[in-house]
């Protein structure tokens, strides 16, 4: 009686982590996909088809939303092609997902630090400035953050050719 008992239990327990491990397959090719796309994406960005590279970051934001990185080279090209509220909307996608990255990871000086790389192109230095004072403060003790005083962080971006190319002040409004 309970070895049928186990079958039983065994049998009706076998489809699920059957469906789990199909599940997981399934997630990390769409998560492939989604990267291959990005990477086509960033071929026509080099090539200057901003269009098609638009087309390939949208896509891969759609298969992995949750991927920040895809969501700032989609913005930066809607920002070639001079669609600022698209670059805008992009790139507070972005922000939200480097910010909630940063409060699982509160410990972590480069999580905690991405939101403000965001707030910046988006603009927001005054945010920026805000999120950096509070950084430099938790981790007062931390070796990077030493080396950074007396520097302003938020200042260095904005001096940077590569930022000041990303931020929305870089462009009309279509």
């Amino acid at each position: 009686m309970r070895l049928s008992s186990l079958l039983i239990i065994l049998a009706l327990l076998f489809p699920l982590t059957a469906c789990k491990r199909k599940d997981n397959e399934d997630q990390k090719q769409t998560k492939a996909e989604a990267l291959y796309l990005a990477s086509e994406a960033r071929v026509n960005f080099t090539l200057r088809d901003y269009k098609e590279a638009e087309k390939g970051y949208l896509r891969a934001t759609e298969l992995d939303p949750e991927e920040a990185e895809y969501w700032f080279h989609l913005g930066y090209t809607r920002l070639k092609l001079n669609d600022k509220s698209g670059a805008i909307a992009a790139y507070k996608r972005e922000l939200a997902i480097r910010e909630k990255a940063a409060e699982k990871a509160p410990d972590d000086l480069n999580a905690v630090l991405e939101p403000a790389a965001v707030m910046v192109r988006l603009g927001r230095t005054d945010d920026a400035r805000k999120l950096v004072e509070k950084i430099m403060k938790q981790f007062a003790n931390n070796p990077a953050v030493i080396q950074m005083r007396g520097q302003n962080l938020v200042d260095s971006m904005l001096q940077n050719p590569s930022v000041k190319d990303a931020s929305v002040q870089s462009v009309g409004v279509r």
